[in-house]
């Protein structure tokens, strides 16, 4: 999805939109998720979920761009990481974010 995004961003038709539709797709279970997590108290209430989506999507973004460049391990190793101390960052109680392990 991510390559067929920058291939087809800038170019109007029906591909471009049903990308543009799954895209949002996915952000809004993005942001679902993290509202449960919030109803869940497993982040706080002020939690800005729209703003957590569009973080987690960037590092899967980057994860994948770079893992054709470095080893794909190492690439996705640094992307749970992130995720993993974003979601750390939010919590008052940093034992409810489980470590991630590659």
């Amino acid at each position: 999805f991510v390559t067929a995004e920058f291939e087809y961003n800038a170019r109007p038709g029906a591909v471009r939109d049903r990308l543009a539709e799954v895209f949002g797709e996915w952000m809004r279970l993005l942001e679902r998720l993290a509202r449960e997590a919030v109803a869940l108290g497993e982040l706080p209430a002020d939690t800005d979920v729209s703003q957590l989506a569009f973080e987690v999507e960037a590092l899967g973004v980057v994860a994948i761009l770079q893992s054709r460049l470095l080893p794909p391990a190492t690439a996705y190793a640094y992307a749970r990481r992130a995720v993993q101390n974003r979601l750390q960052a939010l919590c008052r109680d940093a034992s409810l974010i489980p470590e991630v392990r590659p």
